[in-house]
């Protein structure tokens, strides 16, 4: 007598074929899905970017702290107009601290940016 150990009849043990066909069930859903959902085409004289000028840019000494936190891997620098703050992301990888979002006010009143104030 033997015994199926579970497996359904007809079924391939796991293994490299198993792996190819999962491969293949993947690249068929992604195309289908491309092919329902199509990415929007746009000309690319009707795509507008902001027009971004470099102001200047500021440095901290390796080692400075703010708020008990280490500051390092600062990007992602956005501008709220409405209360007149920035926002910068450090992207660390919280190698330093854990993960942080700093709100910043910086004077560039006079279009320039001269280090640290």
């Amino acid at each position: 007598m033997h015994s199926n150990s579970g497996r359904v009849p007809g079924s391939r043990r796991s293994g490299r074929g198993s792996y190819w066909l999962q491969r293949r069930f993947g690249v068929a859903m992604t195309l289908a899905v491309a092919v329902i959902f199509p990415f929007p085409v746009v000309a690319a004289e009707r795509v507008r970017f902001a027009d971004i000028e470099y102001i200047g840019s500021a440095e901290f000494a390796m080692g400075s702290k703010f708020a008990g936190t280490g500051i390092g891997g600062l990007s992602g620098v956005t501008y709220d107009a409405r209360s007149n703050l920035y926002y910068v992301l450090s992207d660390d990888r919280s190698e330093i601290d854990p993960a942080r979002l700093y709100s910043a006010t910086i004077d560039v009143a006079d279009g320039a940016l001269r280090g640290n104030r």
